[in-house]
């Protein structure tokens, strides 16, 4: 992160992000404690300490999701602070439109850079002066000392263009889960690549993008029917940032299993494809009948 940020001793970082998660602890965190820069960190987020944070503090370098920037841009007195020392705004966890990468870029004067990863570890960047329409739509290009490849279900390598799972070996990457040799068989492939759930494709001009992230849920035996309700009241019980909640959640009877016992994750692409498909048909037969 430090050399895709270009980060160095004189960077001053404010971020209101939990300190336990990758995107925290690599754009702040640790970058400021291997370079013995300033780390400002808040206590939550709200747009008026953000703004009075990086004004006051004379930040260089601002990190957040994207509804943060958003806040920030319609936070009726941003134009009472002077943020001109922001010279990057570190975007993650989710895409931020180009619309609003535009309108930041504009009105603080500063660049944008946008990351995607987990807190395994793996995680990949824009690079800094990058058009706000790639920064916005793509996971950048393959980083420093880190190796990519995409899979199919079989583990077959992918081209240009194909859509499959998004597979990264690199060192810093966690080297697997602390005595649960089932699940890290599950997780790293026999060549050391962490296999992400994260469905990808790569383009001709070498930029990665994200498509979807593979998650369906199989209930056990006897178990009650899930609701969305039940699952977002779930995940507000355990404390998940709000943005990380599915918007549709998809119960399977049993996962499509490969041979080896490898859920099928292609055909679960497939299927929910097929029938988001039909539900778009179905809605707009309706619009057209009530038209």
């Amino acid at each position: 992160m430090i050399d895709h940020l270009i980060q160095n001793i004189n960077d001053r970082v404010v971020m209101a992000l939990p300190w336990f998660n990758l995107f925290g602890q690599c754009i702040g965190l640790i970058s400021m404690a291997m370079l013995g820069g300033t780390l400002i960190l808040l206590d939550g987020f709200n747009p008026a300490t953000m703004a009075q944070a990086i004004s006051q503090e004379k930040a260089t370098l601002y990190a957040g999701v994207p509804a943060m920037r958003i806040a920030l841009l319609s936070y009726p007195k941003i134009g009472e602070y002077d943020l001109s020392s922001l010279r990057v705004i570190v975007s993650g966890a989710a895409p931020c439109p180009v619309a609003v990468m535009e309108r930041l870029m504009k009105s603080f004067g500063c660049l944008m850079w946008n990351s995607f990863g987990s807190n395994e570890g793996y995680m990949n960047v824009t690079e800094l002066g990058m058009s706000p329409e790639l920064v916005s739509t793509t996971m950048g290009t393959r980083q420093l000392y880190s190796e990519i490849k995409i899979v199919d279900k079989d583990g077959k390598l992918l081209g240009v263009g194909e859509i499959g799972e998004f597979c990264q070996k690199s060192p810093y990457i966690m080297a697997g889960c602390f005595k649960r040799p089932d699940l890290n068989r599950k997780k790293w492939d026999e060549e050391g690549f962490y296999q992400s759930g994260d469905a990808a494709y790569l383009d001709e001009n070498g930029y990665y993008h994200f498509v979807s992230r593979i998650a369906y849920i199989e209930l056990k035996e006897g178990a009650e029917p899930l609701t969305k309700k039940e699952v977002w009241e779930l995940m507000e019980a355990e404390k998940v940032a709000r943005y990380k909640w599915p918007d549709r959640v998809e119960i399977v009877t049993s996962f499509p299993r490969t041979p080896t016992g490898k859920v099928m994750k292609n055909a679960l692409r497939k299927q929910i494809a097929e029938k988001l498909k039909s539900e778009r048909a179905k809605k707009g037969s309706q619009e057209e009948e009530e038209a």
